[in-house]
């Protein structure tokens, strides 16, 4: 059966048409995919996790610095070998590195402090706290 030249430019826009749907599905899934992604950082609270990772990074130098500048000086004074993470203690052959432990429950407890005074200080006005919770 032959084609007429009507039924021929009725093929040929079909075709296009087609062509013309894939490329504005493939759109529509880009777009779609980018809005979804948009909406899971904001139901997520992505953004400010990631701010309180850096800050979080940014407060474990300070207090790696503070205990390394000021607070290990001080009980090195103390202490006769002078180093902090030297000291160790042995009992019947058993040796006990405690140098490191104390090292790390002054980290610990510097940034607990650090932090409780942050809180303390950001939740000091009710209504900026309710602002901020919701």
């Amino acid at each position: 059966m032959v084609m007429g030249k009507n039924e021929k430019k009725l093929e040929k826009i079909e075709k296009e048409n087609e062509v013309l749907v894939k490329k504005l599905n493939k759109r529509q899934q880009v777009k779609g995919l980018w809005f979804e992604f948009l909406k899971f950082l904001k139901e997520f609270s992505v953004i400010g996790i990631a701010i309180g990772l850096v800050i979080g990074n940014a407060v474990t130098a300070l207090v790696q610095n503070i205990v390394s500048g000021i607070i290990t000086p001080l009980i090195q004074l103390i202490i006769p070998s002078g180093v902090l993470k030297d000291l160790n203690y042995e009992v019947n052959g058993v040796k006990f590195a405690i140098g490191p432990v104390i090292n790390s429950l002054i980290n610990f407890a510097v940034v607990a402090l650090f932090m409780f005074l942050l809180a303390k200080v950001v939740f000091r006005n009710k209504e900026v706290t309710r602002e901020l919770l919701k």
